[in-house]
């Protein structure tokens, strides 16, 4: 028996609890979700008061589901615009 006929599955990695809620809110919207709503609908729809290092912690968590997302290769995309100084970003999931 050879072993290219047995291929091992490729490994998916977990969405962490913060990732899978955020990405659950993303999915809701049909249209780009501005950082500054994301923050409230993501802390507040925990039962919790954003931080002071809200955005930042947010951002973070939005660039590890983008990561997530292409090592296991999802059917979607997590769209971040570009950096726009004092103003707020924009975050939407695009279909591969």
């Amino acid at each position: 028996m050879s072993n290219a006929a047995h291929k091992p599955k490729p490994l998916k990695v977990r969405y962490s609890p913060s990732e899978s809620f955020l990405l659950q809110l993303l999915r809701q919207r049909k249209q780009p979700v501005r950082t500054i709503d994301l923050i409230d609908q993501f802390y507040k729809g925990r039962g919790r008061t954003p931080p002071f290092n809200a955005r930042s912690s947010l951002f973070s968590t939005i660039k590890t589901l983008q990561r997530k997302a292409i090592i296991n290769n999802d059917t979607f995309r997590v769209v971040l615009s570009e950096n726009r100084g004092q103003q707020p970003s924009e975050v939407q999931l695009e279909r591969r």
